[in-house]
């Protein structure tokens, strides 16, 4: 299906001395691929941080300007640029000439040290990493590719001290990645870590090293540091299959990143500055859903289940005495399905499962017991929070709602200023917004699919 860029701007008024934000439907910026139908869509993406077929994390800025790639059609897909007005989204480089495309949508693209990287081609011998300033002038191969296949592409591309890692497909097979740094340099990227059978999930930064979970052969997870060397890449300490999953990731808080692990019937956390590994706490209870938040010296995460309290009600680690405790009794019955907060202020807001079907409700916590409360209440089948962005004193959100399908919400963390903002595909089907990327001043862009243009 379609999907199309569009832009939220919020118009600032002043009420008694408080600044408050009056928050428009959102905007259609360009109809990149002009004409109805699916064969007319431009298709616009940003980051691929997560793999292959990921659906990123927004799109990379250089300033007030944004980056995306498109295909209008015309030129193939290839790298665009945009302001939040409409009508200011253009072609920035058309890498192949002709229909041909340049760059491939699942591959990504990234900001650094003030380029956008990519993974492109112009034609025989001009496959590999570019950059650009958003000018044809300012383009430039970095790394040539002598072994470039589709898919090979520029994933998980992140930024730790003054490298950029990322990772490349090994093989004309998935499955199989390397793990390279690279210092924006026309030197080729180091490789790090070759046979990573995943691309990592959320990594962390701390003291200048990324720390991350990995799999570098079939069965055999492990907690991992690097510092941008090969040297300097070593495995911690090995991982269960159970701390893998997408709410399983580190998070950095006063100069050390923070793990759970499981020891028998022990769960607990651990912390470590990438030389020791130490035990913060432990407790004789099952496993949660982890999904870390920091708040201050504190750490709000989806906690183990115990008496009284389900597997993924909210807890908080107190970082300087180590002590974990839960905040609040959501579900009444049956896993309470926390998912990953969101920092808004000194506040972090999150979705909740509260109980069996699907009656998801949005909660606010300040990391206290009495300061955590219900914000507001979804309704039966209600789900979401796919994808988030922080804009101003907003938190834009993608929600699912029986009746009108996975469409675009705001909250300031109030029940009333939680709201639909737009029905874009209307009635029950998807507009599934995707790449929301803040940029600034309470406007968010993203793409969108609509029954009149599509996905743009």
């Amino acid at each position: 299906m379609r999907r199309r860029i569009i832009q939220l701007c919020s118009a600032a008024l002043l009420v008694t001395g408080v600044l408050s934000s009056q928050v428009r439907p959102p905007r259609l910026l360009k109809d990149i691929a002009p004409g109805k139908g699916v064969s007319r869509s431009s298709d616009p993406a940003g980051k691929a941080p997560l793999g292959p077929s990921s659906w990123g994390e927004g799109f990379p800025r250089l300033g007030g300007v944004f980056f995306f790639t498109a295909d209008d059609g015309v030129h193939g897909r290839e790298i665009w640029s945009g302001l939040p007005y409409p009508g200011t989204a253009r072609l920035a480089v058309d890498l192949a000439p002709g229909r041909a495309s340049g760059v491939e949508m699942d591959a990504g693209i990234t900001a650094y040290k003030g380029r956008i990287y990519f993974w492109g081609t112009a034609g025989p011998g001009k496959t590999g990493l570019w950059r650009t300033d958003g000018s044809p002038a300012g383009t430039i191969l970095c790394w040539k590719d002598s072994f470039f296949y589709p898919g090979k592409g520029f994933y998980g591309a992140f930024q730790a001290g003054e490298k950029l890692y990322f990772f490349t497909r090994t093989g004309n097979s998935p499955g199989t990645y390397t793990l390279y740094a690279y210092d924006g340099s026309l030197n080729p990227p180091r490789p790090l870590l070759p046979s990573c059978r995943y691309v990592w999930n959320r990594p962390a930064v701390s003291g200048g090293k990324v720390f991350f979970v990995m799999s570098t052969e079939p069965a055999s997870w492990g907690f991992w540091v690097s510092d941008g060397t090969k040297g300097g890449t070593r495995k911690l300490f090995s991982v269960r299959a159970e701390f893998t999953g997408a709410s399983t990731y580190p998070i950095a808080s006063g100069g050390w990143v923070y793990f759970p692990y499981w020891d028998r019937n022990w769960f607990g956390i651990v912390k470590t500055d990438g030389k020791s590994v130490v035990k913060v706490t432990r407790i004789y209870l099952q496993w949660g859903w982890w999904s870390p938040v920091p708040l201050g010296r504190k750490i709000v995460f989806g906690g183990p289940g115990s008496s009284g309290y389900e597997k993924g009600d909210p807890w908080v680690l107190d970082t300087v005495t180590g002590r974990i405790s839960p905040l609040k009794i959501i579900a009444s019955s049956g896993q309470t399905g926390y998912k990953r907060g969101v920092l808004l202020g000194k506040r972090i807001l999150f979705p909740a499962n509260e109980g069996s079907p699907f009656r998801w409700a949005l909660w606010s916590t300040d990391g206290t017991t009495s300061g955590t409360f219900k914000v507001k209440s979804f309704g039966k089948g209600a789900y979401g929070w796919y994808k988030t962005a922080v804009s101003g004193n907003k938190v834009f959100f993608a929600w699912s709602d029986p009746g009108t399908g996975n469409e675009l919400w705001v909250t300031d963390g109030s029940a009333g200023g939680t709201k639909l903002l737009k029905d874009i595909y209307p009635g029950t089907r998807n507009s599934s917004p995707a790449y929301l990327t803040s940029l600034g001043g309470g406007r968010v862009a993203f793409s969108a699919k609509s029954p009149a243009e599509g996905v743009e």
